[in-house]
């Protein structure tokens, strides 16, 4: 007998052991994130920068989706000039 999902309301085969669209174990609700911690927040904060910190923390850990135009220089450094 299938199974609907408590946290997204996808529908799953009979045996799945986790809803296949979220991933969540069957049965149970996703819980919600907890609130980050100071230490959490100051190591955070080391590693990117501010603006992006505060989003990440107000966004409770889930970041949306961002792009940027990047140019990559690529160089074959494997080959000997003649």
């Amino acid at each position: 007998m299938a199974w609907t999902c408590q946290s997204c309301g996808g529908e799953n085969a009979e045996g799945m052991r986790f809803c296949g669209h979220c991933g969540s174990p069957a049965g149970h609700a996703a819980s919600a994130p907890a609130a980050p911690s100071e230490p959490a927040t100051d190591a955070l904060r080391s590693f990117v920068t501010g603006q992006v910190a505060d989003r990440l923390i107000e966004s409770g850990g889930e970041m949306t989706e961002e792009r940027r135009l990047v140019t990559a220089p690529f160089a074959d450094l494997s080959r000997k000039a003649c």
